[in-house]
C-alpha cells in the first residue's frame, strides 16, 4: 500500500513565498558578484551558496510517499528510503493538532514542510520530521528511532499499519 504525502495549501503558499524571496536575494547577490565590490564579493558568493544549499536540502529531504509492505513501513524521500520494520514500531498515532512542545534541533520548517530533527520536551524523545501537512501528522515511535510523517488519509493509514502489526504478532 502506497499513500502520497501532499503539501497542504498553507505549506504551498509558504514554499512559494520563500522561493520568491530566495530568487530576489540571489538576484541581488549575483548583481553584487558581477560588480566586484571588494569584500562584498565573498559575502555575495556566500549568500548564493547558502540559499541554494538550503533550497536543495529542503527539496531532497521531503517525503514523497509512505509505503506499507508486509514487514516494513517505508518513508520514500528524494534522497533515500527509510525502512522501519513493523515489529519495531511501539506506537503509531495521530498527533491531534500537534506537538507544541517541540524544539528544532536542526532542519527546516516551512520550505516544503518540515524536515529535520525535533526534540519533544514532554516525551523526552527526538523525532525525525518528514511532514508536509501539519493537520495530517502521524507519530511513529519505534525501538530504534522516532518519526513524524504526514500523508493523505492519515487516519486510515494508521489503522492499516496497526492491523499489519497485529498480523505480525500472531
Amino acid at each position: 500500500m502506497i499513500v502520497k504525502s501532499q503539501l497542504s495549501r498553507k505549506t504551498k503558499m509558504i514554499t512559494a513565498l520563500f522561493s520568491l524571496i530566495f530568487i530576489i536575494i540571489i538576484g541581488f547577490a549575483i548583481y553584487g558578484v558581477l560588480n566586484h565590490k571588494g569584500t562584498l564579493l565573498w559575502l555575495n558568493l556566500s549568500i548564493i551558496v547558502i540559499l541554494i544549499s538550503v533550497y536543495i536540502f529542503a527539496f531532497v529531504n521531503q517525503a514523497r510517499n509512505l509505503e506499507l509492505t508486509d514487514t516494513h513501513l517505508i518513508i520514500h524521500t528524494r534522497r533515500k528510503d527509510i525502512e522501519i520494520p513493523l515489529d519495531t514500531i511501539e506506537c503509531i498515532s495521530d498527533t491531534k493538532g500537534g506537538f507544541k512542545d517541540q524544539i528544532r534541533v536542526w532542519g527546516i520548517n516551512g520550505l516544503f514542510g518540515a524536515q529535520g530533527a525535533y526534540y519533544s520536551k514532554i516525551q523526552s524523545k527526538r523525532y525525525d520530521y518528514y511532514v508536509k501537512n501539519y493537520k495530517q501528522r502521524i507519530r511513529i515511535d519505534s525501538t530504534a528511532r522516532n518519526y513524524m510523517v504526514s500523508c493523505e488519509n492519515h487516519l486510515e493509514f494508521i489503522e492499516t499499519v496497526k492491523q499489519a502489526i497485529s498480523k505480525l504478532d500472531k
